[in-house]
């Protein structure tokens, strides 16, 4: 996949996909794993671990965050869709947000927000029955 496993220290080493157990257990808690297809690089000092842009350095929290990052900034590729409506995205949370309300049906007094129109109609007979 493009993922190579970076020592930073005294010596600078570089290994490729299917290295063995037994050197991973040797490295200094100061490492980074690049992957080159996604333009991404996780780094870990001690307990602190982030996400990094191989493009420009921008430094991410969350992995999803940094590829969405790389997509809309670097590579202009929207390669999260939707299940229902295809509609693509560049981060991945701002498709699940959109999934959540996709073709869905909302209450047009109170705003909820239904799975399907026999829980709405079931929700304007519950709740708004008086209105």
């Amino acid at each position: 996949m493009g993922e190579h496993l970076l020592f930073t220290g005294a010596s600078q080493v570089t290994t490729k996909e299917g290295t063995s157990k037994k050197v991973k257990r040797r490295w200094s808690d100061h490492f980074a794993i690049q992957d080159n297809n996604l333009g991404i690089t996780r780094r870990s000092s001690g307990s602190v671990e982030f996400y990094e842009c191989n493009y420009c350095g921008k430094q991410y929290a969350c992995r999803h965050t940094c590829e969405g990052h790389v997509n809309k900034h670097h590579l202009a590729r929207q390669p999260y869709k939707c299940q229902m409506c295809y509609k693509p995205f560049y981060y991945y949370s701002s498709m699940v947000r959109h999934m959540k309300t996709c073709l869905s049906f909302k209450c047009y007094i109170c705003g909820a927000v239904m799975d399907s129109r026999l829980l709405l109609e079931s929700h304007l007979g519950q709740v708004h029955s008086s209105q």
